[in-house]
């Protein structure tokens, strides 16, 4: 998989929002994470993450399976760890923005911007945000599905868009 440019990789994500939508339950509702199965992202497997999202005092997100190439990039399985554990707090706005958008618009959140690897050198990263639930209407996960490739032919999206 090695798509550079916006709509590429909106291609690459547009049959994941689309099972996303049949899934639904109804109008208005969202469809819930047992109504997924691994297989379902097949092409993705190694780049899905799921987060459980923990409305305590603050809402927080959990890291329930983080993907096996996103460990690879990240060279951490943060997998158990709260994403405010992961980032610190100078990097919130960025990497909290597109969950609580999809928990605000119950859609699912594309995001793509450029990001250093460690090794200082820049990639795009494009994120899907879909948010799932179980009773229909109150997200209580979010399935992520990351993409990393070069930089090049990139057109940055200046917000996470609503699909």
């Amino acid at each position: 998989m090695n798509a550079t440019t916006r709509q590429d990789v909106r291609k690459l994500f547009a049959n994941i929002v689309d099972l996303w939508e049949v899934r639904r339950p109804g109008p208005g509702l969202l469809p819930s994470r047992a109504d997924f199965e691994m297989a379902d992202f097949k092409p993705w497997l190694g780049w899905v993450s799921i987060y459980d999202i923990d409305y305590g005092d603050a809402i927080r997100f959990k890291i329930r399976l983080a993907g096996t190439q996103v460990t690879h990039i990240e060279r951490a399985n943060n997998t158990g760890r709260y994403l405010d554990e992961v980032f610190p707090p100078d990097k919130y706005p960025g990497v909290f923005e597109p969950y609580f958008e999809a928990l605000a618009e119950k859609q699912p959140v594309y995001l793509q911007r450029t990001v250093p690897t460690l090794m200082g050198y820049p990639q795009v990263l494009s994120k899907l945000v879909l948010p799932v639930a179980a009773d229909g209407h109150r997200p209580d996960k979010f399935i992520n599905i990351l993409h990393y490739s070069d930089t090049l032919d990139h057109e940055e999206l200046a917000e996470p868009l609503i699909i």
